[in-house]
């Protein structure tokens, strides 16, 4: 389908949990060029439950995948790259590299801040013993749990025990959360912890409502990305890896 000047349209993206944040007063907006949940009908609220317990849907969030034997020298002139696999690095404009194998690099977009949902454009050339794109933005979706019960929302369906003096700001993991394999980082955050958990899309909404559900008693709520901003922006920036 091609747009008005003649190139072809871009289709707006929908997560897999969009009919259910429909279905619970979301209220979108654009981010990161596209529609997302701000808040819902609750969102004078979300701050504080994001201080205590709160998920946001962050599957639209800009992010890129890359393998390849060439891989990491392609990369490491513009990145700085994790020294070892299941490893993780902030840059220095705020975005997260996931060393997530041997020769596997996730990328993602900074949450807060100035460079907030924007990707440096990619070097241009690609090495000739082969780098190959992993749509990552499509096969995984991507939630944040936020809050000082999120270690014990986690504490029951996690096997990984991620208490902050096991698990601490930066370190990565593949693991099992309600029985299906997450790739799970914490984020450095001065308010309370925060974790990213990405899964397979066509897991996120079970993986959504057991997160829910794990943390019912706690006070878990969904919120949006305006309150989760807000609370990543009084982030420790570091570029250290996690161990």
């Amino acid at each position: 389908m091609l747009g008005r000047d003649g190139q072809p349209a871009s289709l707006t993206q929908r997560s897999a949990l969009h009919d259910w944040h429909q279905a619970h007063g979301a209220v979108f907006k654009p981010v990161a060029g596209q529609q997302m949940v701000a808040c819902y009908d609750q969102g004078d609220r979300e701050p504080h439950a994001l201080a205590t317990l709160g998920l946001v849907d962050l599957s639209l969030w800009p992010r890129r995948g890359y393998r390849g034997p060439g891989v990491e020298h392609w990369l490491s002139p513009r990145l700085a790259l994790p020294s070892g696999v299941n490893q993780a690095r902030q840059t220095e404009r705020g975005d997260w590299v996931l060393r997530t194998g041997a020769f596997e690099y996730w990328w993602l977009s900074s949450l807060a801040g100035a460079s907030a949902g924007q990707l440096p454009e990619e070097p241009a050339e690609r090495p000739a013993d082969g780098v190959y794109d992993l749509n990552i933005a499509n096969s995984h979706a991507l939630i944040a749990l936020s809050g000082e019960e999120a270690p014990a929302c986690l504490a029951g369906p996690c096997a990984l025990d991620l208490r902050p003096d096991r698990f601490g700001p930066a370190c990565l993991a593949q693991t099992q959360v309600a029985g299906i394999n997450v790739q799970i980082l914490r984020l450095h955050a001065l308010a309370a912890p925060v974790f990213l958990l990405f899964c397979e899309s066509s897991l996120a909404l079970y993986l959504w409502e057991s997160l829910l559900l794990a943390g019912r008693d706690l006070g878990a709520v969904a919120a949006g990305t305006d309150a989760l901003e807000a609370q990543l922006t009084r982030a420790r920036p570091d570029s250290e890896d996690g161990s």
